[in-house]
């Protein structure tokens, strides 16, 4: 799966079901990504899980 640009995700399974289900249309389905990442040689994400960087740290958000 190509995702161009960037993902937002969550670590927290409830609160991805929420961002998934949020909103959705009658005639839409919601989808659910579970990604595995391996760090082999660099970091292509980020953890904003900080209220240094994040609004929202208990959302546990990791930008793709």
């Amino acid at each position: 799966i190509n995702l161009p640009g960037n993902a937002s995700c969550s670590q927290d399974l409830d609160i991805a079901m929420g961002f998934a289900l949020n909103g959705l249309k009658n005639d839409k389905k919601a989808v659910l990504f579970a990604i595995s990442m391996h760090n082999y040689v660099s970091n292509r994400f980020i953890r904003m899980n900080s209220r240094a960087y994040s609004a929202f740290p208990k959302e546990r958000e990791v930008l793709l």
